[in-house]
């Protein structure tokens, strides 16, 4: 009988040695007896790229968070940042299990909430100010001083008194 990975972990990792960082993603596969995809729910350990939990959903919603974040705190894993997706599901299911823990969204999906406010996929009226924005604060910017001065470059350079694009900033 094969083991769930979550008794593995549990059985033969020291949850010491993980970081308090963790980052949360689903991927959807093909499982035999669901006529769509279903998600894969999964964590990696930011520091140390092991995988502690992964299991099977239904739906990326708050009762599949809600039983996966269970069975992280079960083995004794206390997160103090989750890195993940923006889903409603696990905001709430956190907050139930993980009061304490913060909540940061990936910059992947941070960048594409903005390309979609923007609409620089239909418009390019935006265009620039996207990139200087990706370019000074998601590209360049690896310490506190770099991300400040890429913002204040972006605020002057980029949106050029636009209220719409510091807004957009300030978010």
């Amino acid at each position: 009988m094969l083991l769930w990975n979550w008794q593995l972990t549990k059985d033969l990792c020291d949850i010491q040695r993980f970081s308090k960082i963790l980052i949360i993603d689903g991927k959807y596969i093909a499982v035999k007896g669901f006529e769509q995809k279903i998600p894969f729910i999964y964590c990696i350990d930011y520091l140390t790229h092991d995988i502690p939990h992964g299991d099977l959903f239904p739906a990326e919603d708050y009762l599949s968070f809600l039983t996966f974040l269970t069975k992280l705190r079960d083995l004794g894993y206390s997160p103090d940042i989750i890195v993940a997706d923006d889903r409603a599901g696990l905001k709430q299911a956190l907050s139930k299990v993980f009061p304490l823990c913060r909540l940061q969204l990936c910059h992947n999906h941070f960048l594409q909430n903005i390309r979609v406010d923007l609409k620089i996929k239909t418009v390019d009226t935006y265009r620039d100010f996207f990139y200087l924005l990706q370019e000074q604060i998601f590209l360049k910017g690896t310490d506190e001083f770099s991300i400040e001065e890429g913002y204040k470059r972006v605020w002057i350079e980029g949106a050029k008194g636009s209220r719409f694009l510091q807004n957009i900033l300030l978010d």
